[in-house]
């Protein structure tokens, strides 16, 4: 097993030495402001792995959206002329 000695020659702060002296604060407490600054980037990717998040947790197979399109299938309703035209012009387009 090993313990630090110190870095570079400088032995690690200890606070029970009687030579370390307590500084009070210098202003009250209702005067002292904390701030943080996020970058852009920073903002972007917390975003991002939020939206990450909700996608893992959502199930991987709608149920009601292919219950839906069953129903439309079994109905006929993908065989009208403008839903055939939509779907020809979406796979052209993917080529």
């Amino acid at each position: 097993m090993s313990d630090i000695r110190g870095v570079s020659g400088v032995n690690p702060a200890d606070f029970s030495a009687p030579s370390i002296r307590r500084v009070g604060r210098t202003a009250p407490a209702e005067h002292i402001q904390d701030s943080v600054e996020i970058s852009s980037a920073s903002a972007r990717a917390s975003e991002v792995a939020a939206y990450a998040d909700l996608a893992k947790a959502a199930p991987d197979i709608r149920a009601e959206v292919v219950e839906l399109a069953r129903k439309r299938v079994e109905s006929g309703a993908y065989l009208a002329s403008d839903v055939t035209a939509a779907v020809a012009r979406k796979i052209a387009e993917s080529l």
